[in-house]
């Protein structure tokens, strides 16, 4: 690339009010990460470190709109996608895909939040399966995500990863890197590339004691993409991401939050750019 070149990354995903998730964490890591961030936006939501409350899925002919706009303007280097919330959308996800040849492309699996809001419709699931995940580089799934796609019930115990590995290689994916935050190891957050033919590398870092990780998929995906842009190889991608996002966590902020009791309390904030 030349040296004034600034890589571009699409991010096709949900905005987040609070900027702890969704497309404003994306733009944030992105631009922190050396690229610069295209965005089009899939769902309002309503959302905040507690949880999601209420989704509001952009008409499909809308991202349609949004996707030509850019994509007939401005070479993309990678995509990130993230939320996409209905079938309508994954179809034009899909047809933006093949239509404009896109590469590098990074799937955050966001199916379901961590607090239990669906964030992808049932009926889109079989597509997002079947044509979706078979076209993007590579899949970022976490626990909850990985037994909704596999229709499987892991408890997130390391004996378990060839078992995960064989259902997520059903899926015909390129690649996959499972993420150790929901597993059980206390002590280290453990993440697993798998590739198509089955090889399979450990990104290994000391687990971060804190419960306030809201966003941390978004934050691991988007950087991941940013790299990817910027030529490195897929793992060396994962590698600087992973250090990234171990980082923030490290030295992350606070925030004042006020709860329903209107007590205040200090919590970390991992958005710390």
């Amino acid at each position: 690339m030349r040296g004034n070149y600034t890589p571009t990354i699409l991010t096709i995903a949900g905005a987040d009010p609070s900027a702890g998730a969704g497309i404003q964490a994306d733009l944030k890591t992105i631009h922190a990460n050396g690229g610069y961030a295209l965005t089009v936006i899939t769902a309002l939501t309503a959302q905040n470190s507690q949880g999601v409350s209420s989704v509001n899925v952009v008409d499909a002919l809308v991202v349609k709109a949004q996707l030509d706009a850019i994509l007939s303007d401005v070479h993309v280097d990678a995509v990130k996608i993230g939320m996409l919330g209905s079938l309508e959308i994954v179809e034009v996800v899909i047809e933006a895909i093949l239509n404009y040849n896109l590469k590098n492309i990074v799937l955050d699996t966001v199916i379901v939040s961590s607090s239990g809001k669906r964030l992808l419709e049932v009926e889109a699931l079989k597509i997002f399966k079947e044509s979706l995940i078979p076209l993007v580089d590579i899949i970022t799934p976490n626990l909850l995500e990985i037994n909704t796609l596999t229709n499987s019930d892991f408890l997130g115990l390391q004996e378990e990863q060839e078992r995960i590995s064989d259902a997520l290689l059903s899926l015909n994916i390129k690649s996959a890197l499972i993420k150790g935050g929901h597993f059980q190891d206390k002590l280290t957050s453990m993440d697993v590339l798998i590739e198509k033919d089955g090889k399979r590398e450990v990104f290994s870092s000391p687990r971060i004691n804190t419960n306030h990780t809201h966003g941390t998929g978004c934050v691991l995906s988007s950087a991941i993409a940013t790299h990817l842009a910027k030529g490195k190889s897929l793992k060396e991608s994962i590698y600087l991401s992973k250090s990234y996002l171990t980082e923030r966590l490290k030295n992350s902020s606070t925030l004042n939050l006020n709860y329903k009791n209107k007590s205040k309390e200090r919590i970390e904030n991992i958005r710390q750019y």
